[in-house]
């Protein structure tokens, strides 16, 4: 088994973490305007509703 140097794990954990949290927020921003569409079709068939 190999040694790893210390600059070569944290460039390992420094690169993992980068990628998750990038990940996160696409999926968060993707979430959000999915779910922001969805709530305004469903105020304006609701305001025509009770028109």
């Amino acid at each position: 088994m190999t040694a790893l140097s210390e600059s070569t794990v944290a460039g390992v954990i420094g690169g993992t973490l980068s990628s998750v949290f990038v990940t996160l927020h696409l999926v968060n921003a993707v979430e959000t305007i999915v779910l922001s569409v969805l709530g305004a079709v469903a105020s304006f068939l609701v305001s025509l509703g009770m028109e």
